[in-house]
């Protein structure tokens, strides 16, 4: 089983950025969290959150998952036959040198 990180992409996460940081001066320069107290204090502090957040997943190539899928992986095993016809094609179309052909064949036969 393989888990893949969801994470918004980066037009997404730069325009709740940039929402974020006007909501962030507004609700400093307003007034609202002089006059709200407590709600003020709280509605800045999820805002810095949001625009920490959103900065990160633009600014950096990893950024921050929002989910995780976990997807199941089905190996497929080749038949001894199919295993030595592509190390044959590999070795004539020049991807392996004839000392890794040699190589990977006799551990094939082994």
């Amino acid at each position: 089983m393989k888990t893949v990180r969801v994470k918004p992409g980066k037009a997404v996460s730069g325009a709740v950025m940039v929402v974020g940081i006007f909501m962030g001066v507004f609700g400093i320069f307003s007034g609202l969290l002089a006059q709200s107290g407590f709600f003020g204090v709280i509605w800045v502090g999820v805002v810095l959150a949001v625009v920490i957040f959103s900065a990160i997943n633009v600014f950096t190539e990893k950024g921050i998952a929002t989910e995780e899928i976990d997807i199941e992986t089905k190996k497929v095993e080749l038949s001894f036959d199919e295993k030595l016809r592509r190390l044959e094609s590999l070795r004539r179309d020049k991807l392996i040198s004839e000392r890794e052909y040699q190589h990977q064949r006799k551990k094939l036969l082994s």
